[in-house]
């Protein structure tokens, strides 16, 4: 009876297990560099988008008053969406309607206004 209860217990566990859906796991580039305003710093290639709804952008470390510009754009280098944000914040920005699942995508980072700084945080091409 006790080895019965334990074989039913083990294959209801592997049967829930079974019908779970797959968690696809959310890309994050990591960001450490400096940008100023007279050229645009891309990342690597970064991982696939897995929802083509919004991508986000967070900056840890940087001049609080200066404006960076954040552009996302595809191995082509065709712009697939982006936001204007300052350091230490974190900001979502709608992706275009062309951003497609599956595809690599990288994260361009420009200072708006005149000098250079150095920023550091985080990206993911979707939230």
């Amino acid at each position: 009876m006790k080895k019965k209860m334990i074989t039913v217990g083990i294959l209801s566990v592997f049967a829930v297990g079974m019908f779970q859906p797959a968690a696809e796991a959310r890309n994050i580039g990591r960001i450490n560099t400096s940008i100023n305003a007279t050229g645009e710093v891309r990342t690597q290639l970064h991982g696939k988008v897995n929802d083509t709804k919004r991508g986000v952008v967070n900056l840890t470390e940087g001049t609080n008053s200066a404006w960076v510009t954040a552009s996302m754009r595809n191995s082509n280098n065709e712009y697939r969406g982006g936001v204007t944000l300052r350091g230490n914040e974190r900001r979502e920005f709608a992706q275009t309607s062309v951003a497609a699942k599956g595809f690599l995508y990288k994260l361009g980072l420009r200072k708006t206004d005149a000098g250079s700084m150095t920023v550091k945080g985080s990206w993911s091409p979707d939230v």
